[in-house]
C-alpha cells in the first residue's frame, strides 16, 4: 500500500522502520507491507516527528505533519537598557492581523507596533486613553481586536476596542467574587472569553464576552488545581488552559478541570526559575518566559521539551528576566525583557541549504 507523508515545512527526509526511505517530503512512500511500521520525520532545526502507522486493507493512507522549530535566531529589537521607548515592559500580546501590543510602566502604558516594526504613536488618542491604567501586568486580544489588560494597582482589568478606546472596567481590591489582588495574567478563548489571573488571591476567574463572571477556580496550596501567586495564562487551540503557578505548568479545561501539570524548580531542562509568561502558538506548542534562568522554554503540550533559548546578559539574544512571549501568524518569536527594556524578535533558523 502507498503512504503519502506531507509535512509543512516540506524537505524533511523521511524514515520508515528506522531506515533511510532516501525520500523527502513531499513524497510517496510505494509498497509499504501491511502490518505496523515507525515512521519519522527528519529535518535540521526542527523537531522529530514520529508516529506509528497500521497498514490494512487496500486505502492508500496520507500523514500530514507540521513540523515545529527547535533553534532560533536573534532578527532585531525594539528599545533597550539605554532606550527611552519601554520601561519595564511586562506584557505582550499579538492580534490576528500581527499588530504587537506591549504594556509597560512609561508615561503612556501600551504601544501598538504594527507588522512592519513601526510604533503607532496615534493609537488610542496618542495615548490618552490609556491614563486610566496605573500599573499594568498583562495583556491579551480577542478576535474582534479589543483589548484586556490586567492591572495589579487598581487590582482590575481594562477592556479598549480595537482603536484603542476605552470602554470597560472590572473589579476593586478584596477576595470577593467580583474583586481582585494584584492580576497578573489575561488570556481570551475561541468564543471570546475572558480568564484572568487573580495572583493575590491564587485563583482563575473565567468572564464572558460582555464581562460577566461564569467561573472561578483554584484556592492556596500546592495541589494539583490549587495556586500560589500564579502568573501568566494562555489557552490552546484544542480549549485547554494552561496557567503559571510558581515553578510549575498546570493544564485546565475551559470551565477549570484539572488535566495535568509539570515542571519543578531548577535551571535543567523543564525546571523553572519565577516564570512569569505564557503563550501557545496555533500547532499547540507551549512557549514559557523562564524569567529567573533568562530564557525561553519551548514544549509540547504534554510538557516535552522541544528547545530552549537565551543566557543572562545585554546582548542581542540575551536576556534579562523576560517576562512575557507571543508569537505572530508567520512564526516570528516576540520576547518582552523587563529588565532590559526592550522586545526582541526572533526567527526560525534556517538550514544551511535553503538560505
Amino acid at each position: 500500500i502507498d503512504v503519502e507523508v506531507k509535512s509543512a515545512p516540506q524537505g524533511a527526509k523521511v524514515y520508515l522502520d528506522g531506515k533511510d526511505t532516501e525520500q523527502v517530503t513531499n513524497c510517496v512512500l510505494p509498497l509499504v507491507p501491511f502490518g505496523s511500521h515507525k515512521i519519522k520525520v527528519v529535518k535540521e532545526n526542527y523537531a522529530e516527528w514520529e508516529d506509528e502507522i497500521k497498514m490494512e486493507g487496500e486505502e492508500s493512507l496520507v500523514l500530514e505533519m507540521a513540523l515545529t522549530p527547535n533553534k532560533y535566531a536573534y532578527l532585531l529589537k525594539w528599545g533597550g537598557p539605554a532606550s527611552e521607548l519601554f520601561v519595564q515592559p511586562s506584557g505582550i500580546a499579538v492580534d490576528k492581523d500581527n499588530n504587537i501590543y506591549i504594556v509597560d510602566a512609561a508615561r503612556i502604558k501600551m504601544k501598538k507596533i504594527n507588522p512592519e516594526g513601526k510604533v503607532q504613536t496615534a493609537w488610542g488618542a496618542a495615548g490618552k486613553q490609556f491614563k486610566i491604567i496605573k500599573n499594568p501586568t498583562s495583556i491579551a486580544v480577542d478576535n474582534q481586536g479589543n483589548v484586556y489588560v490586567t492591572d495589579a494597582k487598581t487590582h482590575s482589568f481594562v477592556k479598549f476596542d480595537r482603536a484603542g478606546i476605552y470602554k470597560r472596567k472590572w473589579g476593586t481590591e478584596g477576595s470577593e467574587n467580583l474583586q481582585f489582588k494584584a492580576p497578573s495574567g489575561v488570556a481570551v478563548d475561541s468564543k471570546n472569553d475572558v480568564y484572568v489571573v487573580d495572583s493575590g488571591n491564587h485563583r482563575v476567574k473565567k468572564y464572558d464576552s460582555q464581562g460577566a463572571l461564569k467561573k472561578i477556580w483554584g484556592k492556596r496550596g500546592t495541589a494539583n488545581g490549587d495556586f500560589v501567586s500564579p502568573k501568566g495564562i494562555a489557552i490552546s487551540q484544542k480549549n485547554e488552559v494552561f496557567v503559571i503557578d510558581t515553578v510549575r505548568i498546570q493544564k485546565f479545561s475551559l470551565e477549570g478541570e484539572f488535566i495535568a501539570s509539570w515542571g519543578r524548580r531548577g535551571t535543567a531542562d523543564g525546571e523553572f526559575n519565577n516564570p512569569q509568561g505564557i503563550f501557545i502558538d496555533h500547532n499547540n506548542f507551549v512557549y514559557v518566559a523562564d524569567s529567573g534562568n533568562n530564557r525561553i522554554q519551548k514544549f509540547d503540550e504534554n510538557g516535552k521539551l522541544i528547545a530552549k533559548w537565551g543566557t543572562a546578559g545585554t546582548g542581542d539574544g540575551q536576556m534579562q528576566y523576560p517576562v512575557d512571549i507571543a508569537i505572530d501568524s508567520r512564526g516570528y518569536v516576540y520576547v518582552v525583557e523587563r529588565n532590559n527594556n526592550r522586545v526582541q524578535l526572533f526567527g526560525v533558523v534556517s538550514p544551511p541549504e535553503s538560505r
